[in-house]
Order: C-alpha cells, then structure tokens, then sequence
C-alpha cells in the first residue's frame, strides 16, 4: 500500500518535470527528475544537461547511467556521441567499437565508429567502417557522404557516382549528395554533366565561391560566355577579392576580342591581389627615422604612402622627415603645401595642417631673412 502511494506521488511529479522539458525549463526539469531517480529519469537528466549546452554534465550524467547499466545500449551510443562532440575521440572510438561487437547489425554504430577513428587519422579503418554501414543500410546519407568523400579524394569516380546515385534516389535534394556528384563530374573534366549539379546548389542557397568559380570554368568549356561571366560575377559578390574571378572575365572578353573590357578586368585582378604592405614599410620608415637616418625613412614613407595615397598621416610623416632631409627650405615649403593642397580639409588632420602651416611661414621668414 506504502509503495502504491509514493509510486501515485512520484508519477504527477514525473509529469511535471516532462512538461518543463517539453518548455524549456531544463533546470527546473532536473530538480524535479533528480526526486525519483530512476533509469528513465536519470536519461532525462541527461538529456536536459546537453540541451542546456552542459556537455561535461551531460557526459558525467551518461558515464554514472552506463556503469549502473552496462546492458543498456542508448546511453552508451550517446554518451559516445557526447565523447565525439567534445573531441574526445580515443573515448569514442572505444565506446562505438564496444557498440559495434554489442549490436553488430546496427549501422549507425559502425558509422559513428568510422567517424571515431577518421578524427584519429586512421582513414582505412574508417573506409572499411563507412563500407560496412552502407552494406547494412545504403539509404543511411551521413555514411554516403563520408565515404564517397573518401572516393573522391582517392579519384575512385565510379565508385563516388555509384554511391551519390543511390543517395539521390532518397534525398534528391541532399546538398551533400549534389556537391560530390558535382565535383566527381568536374574533377574527370566531364564539365557539361557537372552544371546542373553546380545549378541545384546554388538555386538551394549554397553560395560558395568555390561553387560559382567551378561552374564558371564549366560553362567556359562549353561555350557559354554569357553565363561564364555571371557565374565569375556570383563568385566576386561572395568575395570581390577574387583575382581570379576578375581574371578569368577578362580573359573571356580577351577571346571575343573585346579589348576594352578585359583590360578593365585584369587590371581589377591586378588591383585586388596586391599585396598591402604600408603596416610593414611604415614601421621599417619609424625605425630608420628614430635612427635618425631620414633618407632611407624618407624613402619606406614613400613606399607606404603608395600602398594608400589617402593616408594622411603618412604623407605628413614625409614632410616631417624631408624637412629634416633637405637643406632647401624651397624644398621643404612644396612638401608642407603638397600636405595642405591634397589634406588641408580631412576632418582628422587639423593638427597636423596648423603645423604644416606654421613651418611654411617659419620656413618664408628664414628665407626673407637670407635674402636680406
């Protein structure tokens, strides 16, 4: 009767905490699982750890389940799944080989354990791991993917297409999938069977520049110009760094000798693949300024200020050093007035143009003076 009573008490209590889980509330959810700890409870506590982001909880959580229930196969496969998530891959790979000889017919056990040991750099064991779980389950899409990756890096291309087509036929619309058959269509230079599959990526949102660049190249090999161009454009709204791209366009309107607009483009390649290096000229200028030897600083402020011609700062570290450089106060009064005429109105260079206005009027009176 006693034990009918507290089993009545603890089933609403039970409810309850289902009902905060169910909302969110996962701390409160705990608190109220941790009053009757049974096995499903403590799942649950689990559970609540990892979607609050508690992953050492969790795992700590998972580990007390497993060694007061060794027999039960779900808390092992996902405290084998935290081990993986935390890369704690030896812990994994050893959890999913214990799941492997356990349930031997269970594919996602011999996946998990192939991914287990490829974070380890063990990539055979993983290939044959990857090609037992698609023997036990060749609609299983994560295994598909991994081991026709593994194809391809081996350009085993028959094997890849062999693979992705079974994928296709239950996920047509896999990205995963349409991105191996893609590449595996591209590598083996079959460039007019690779397009629709670069075309599906991008009409579902993939918008990678390596995607865009690819089918570019694709679209040149089969006389589309035309599309060639905007597929380069795509690849340069992702990255308008892209030399490449601003290269290959050019090169496009160089074949159909329209000169005017390659050399537009391969000067806009040349443009954005320069490497900027006024950080490293203006400390070299610094340093051989603080040496004192204003010729060669005279000589990496230039250097700099041709990085970028819009940096103030810059060109007024030219002026400071030429007038101590020169000798010619003539001299001296074009670089201050050069600073006036390209900076004087910078919002930021006020302090800069007082002085350069000074030493121009410093700099006319030792002249005046010399005359008389």
């Amino acid at each position: 009767m006693f034990w009918v009573l507290v089993a009545g008490a603890q089933a609403p209590v039970s409810n309850e905490a289902d009902n905060l889980f169910k909302n969110g509330h996962y701390t409160k959810a705990i608190n109220l699982y941790a009053r009757n700890p049974s096995y499903t409870n403590q799942l649950k506590i689990a559970q609540a750890y990892v979607a609050l982001g508690n992953l050492d909880k969790a795992i700590l959580q998972y580990e007390g389940i497993v060694s007061k229930n060794p027999e039960k196969l779900l808390p092992q496969k996902e405290l084998g799944k935290l081990y993986f998530k935390t890369k704690q891959f030896e812990k994994a790979e050893n959890t999913f080989l214990l799941l492997t000889q356990k349930d031997s017919l269970n594919p996602d056990n011999h996946y998990r354990y192939g991914l287990s040991v490829e974070a380890l750099g063990k990539r055979d064991k993983a290939k044959d791991s990857f090609k037992k779980t698609f023997h036990l389950d060749t609609t299983h899409i994560n295994n598909i993917k991994e081991l026709g990756a593994y194809y391809l890096k081996k350009k085993y291309m028959d094997s890849v297409h062999f693979l992705v087509d079974k994928g296709l036929k239950v996920a047509p619309t896999n990205a995963q999938l349409l991105n191996l058959k893609a590449l595996a269509h591209y590598n083996f230079q079959e460039y007019n069977s690779a397009i629709p599959y670069f075309e599906q990526l991008i009409k579902q949102r993939y918008l990678e520049t390596y995607i865009f660049m690819y089918l570019g190249h694709c679209y040149e090999k089969d006389w589309r110009n035309k599309e060639a161009i905007d597929s380069y454009l795509g690849a340069i709204g992702i990255d308008n760094a892209n030399s490449d791209a601003y290269f290959n366009i050019g090169n496009i309107y160089r074949k159909e000798k329209q000169a005017d607009s390659a050399i537009v483009y391969f000067k806009e390649a040349i443009t954005v693949k320069r490497v900027d290096l006024s950080r490293e000229y203006h400390a070299i200028a610094s340093s051989y300024r603080t040496k004192r030897d204003y010729k060669k600083a005279l000589d990496y402020y230039w250097l700099t200020y041709e990085q970028n011609p819009d940096d103030y700062i810059t060109y007024y570290n030219i002026c400071f050093v030429s007038d101590h450089y020169y000798q010619d106060p003539k001299t001296k009064i074009k670089y201050y007035q050069n600073y006036l005429d390209k900076f004087g109105n910078h919002r930021f260079g006020k302090r800069y143009r007082v002085h350069a206005e000074k030493r121009i009027s410093e700099l006319k009176a030792e002249i005046h003076l010399a005359a008389d």
